[in-house]
């Protein structure tokens, strides 16, 4: 007789502190709605409801593959942007 065993799936890694500093982003890919940052660590998108255009701001844990909205319905990338950058000052104080 054979015991059923759990399925094993690895553990995450935690990422490596962010140095401090402003985000830096990529490139826009052509014809994508979103950039992200060149820690891979927040994305911004811009999303088309009917003529309604908003914007929107991610974090992302590359090593989990993992996404938690931050901020929606904001007015230009600028915004999002700024978002992410108060969200990294802030992680970046408790990392310290």
């Amino acid at each position: 007789m054979t015991w059923p065993t759990a399925s094993r799936q690895p553990v995450s890694e935690p990422l490596p502190t962010r140095a401090p500093g402003p985000l830096k982003w990529l490139p826009r890919e052509p014809g994508s709605m979103g950039q992200r940052s060149t820690d891979e660590r927040y994305s911004v998108c811009e999303i088309h409801i009917g003529d309604k255009v908003t914007f929107e701001t991610w974090t992302r844990n590359p090593l989990t593959g993992g996404m938690t909205q931050l901020a929606v319905g904001l007015t230009d990338w600028r915004d999002a942007r700024k978002v992410a950058q108060a969200d990294a000052d802030k992680a970046g104080e408790t990392n310290r």
